[in-house]
């Protein structure tokens, strides 16, 4: 005897709502393809497809093809164990996956909340890590690192001004690891991103230390100089900005001490000391 199953499970194959259960037999069978399926092998349909109910088997399949009281299965039955054991190893795959890649958008989403990015930032870290998913590239790499980088890949494809040392200290990460998560993950996806420049940094910093007009103007003046005479090369463009900013204030009289250009900024002052002998050979030009 053969019972119509309710049109909101599906075949696994096939993806056919028309199952039929054999109560005698013990089996369900897709109507379509022909395939015979178990509770195990059911996705329930909520709409889109998505898999969000499956039929869950929560002991192991044994390889013995023994029945519950170890006698031999019959061949039918080794048939329907290695089918059951087939899709027990593909929902355990799947919901791994999908799990893994929940928690990282839940982390990069944490981390856009933290820097306060905008949401197109965000979408585009989205969009950038599901295409190192589908390319494999998501695999053997830590998560939270993986996360951070693409959060500043993200960054630097909208034009939005946000450095290395700020993804750093919003993560709680290494510097250089993200860096090189972020390098690496620009080869594999053949990413094409925007250098950042130093004077898309000034103005939002120079905003968080409350600095006049004329002073981000002078900083402004002193960074574009610098790009002209080829100073920013090689160098970390936020620091730069910092130690232009640092020097704007003290040529407009506008003072601020070096330790709070470094908390307003993030940059250090041993490296704003050193980005400033860098600028000081064009400041009088500037």
């Amino acid at each position: 005897m053969s019972v119509e199953l309710e049109d909101t499970f599906v075949c696994t194959e096939c993806g056919s709502r028309t199952l039929n259960r054999d109560s005698e037999r013990g089996e369900i069978v897709c109507a379509e393809c022909g395939v015979v399926l178990s509770e195990m092998g059911l996705f329930h349909d909520d709409g889109d497809r998505e898999p969000s109910q499956v039929g869950r088997l929560t002991t192991e399949i044994s390889a013995a093809n023994r029945d519950h009281q170890g006698r031999p299965l019959r061949p039918s039955g080794q048939v329907h164990a290695a089918r059951l054991r087939k899709w027990q190893r593909r929902m355990r795959t799947y919901r791994s996956a999908h799990r893994n890649s929940q928690n990282a958008l839940i982390g990069i989403d944490r981390i856009c909340e933290n820097m306060d990015l905008p949401l197109p930032v965000r979408a585009s870290a989205h969009r950038i890590y599901l295409e190192a998913l589908k390319g494999g590239h998501t695999l053997g790499r830590p998560l939270d690192v993986l996360s951070a980088a693409i959060v500043y890949s993200a960054c630097r494809l909208d034009n939005i001004p946000r450095s290395l040392t700020e993804v750093a200290r919003s993560t709680g990460l290494d510097r250089r690891l993200i860096g090189r998560a972020q390098v690496r993950l620009a080869r594999d996806l053949a990413l094409r991103l925007p250098l950042p420049r130093p004077d898309h940094f000034v103005e939002r910093f120079c905003s968080h230390l409350k600095l006049s007009e004329a002073t981000t103007k002078k900083a402004i003046e002193i960074v574009r100089t610098a790009e002209v005479a080829g100073i920013p090369s090689g160098r970390d463009p936020s620091g730069l900005a910092a130690a232009a900013i640092y020097m704007a204030t003290i040529l407009t009289g506008q003072l601020r001490t070096q330790g709070e250009v470094e908390a307003s900024t993030g940059i250090t002052q041993v490296t704003i000391r050193k980005r400033c002998k860098d600028l000081s050979i064009i400041c009088g030009s500037a």
